[in-house]
């Protein structure tokens, strides 16, 4: 078996230079799939608080009960199955999308107040 010092100083090089270049492209693989991944991530992050905040101007109290005026809400919201939902949950009271077409979105539960 060979040796590294039994390598002519071109195939060394050329090791050398491969390994770097292998490091170089696993450095940019790994910048492009985070820097691609944080972009995607601030975009629906964006996207769903923009939809909060649309859906809680929309809010408003009435006979004691909270009502959603469902004309100024995107239309989105209107088809079934079209992959936008929400439900907005305030005490006992729930209010749902249209769009989830009758099935019940599977939401969790806040967590208990703790005593101060």
């Amino acid at each position: 078996m060979a040796k590294w010092r039994d390598y002519s100083l071109q195939r060394q090089i050329q090791w050398r230079v491969l390994g770097l270049l292998g490091i170089i492209f696993i450095v940019l693989w790994l910048a492009a799939t985070l820097t691609i991944h944080k972009l995607v991530e601030h975009y629906l992050v964006t996207r769903l608080d923009h939809d909060a905040q649309m859906l809680a101007q929309h809010l408003h109290k009435h006979q004691g009960r909270w009502m959603l005026d469902e004309t100024a809400v995107n239309p989105i919201f209107h088809h079934p199955n079209s992959g936008h939902y929400f439900v907005i949950r305030i005490g006992q009271q729930q209010l749902t999308s249209p769009s989830l077409n009758g099935f019940n979105l599977w939401t969790p539960l806040p967590a208990p107040k703790q005593p101060v």
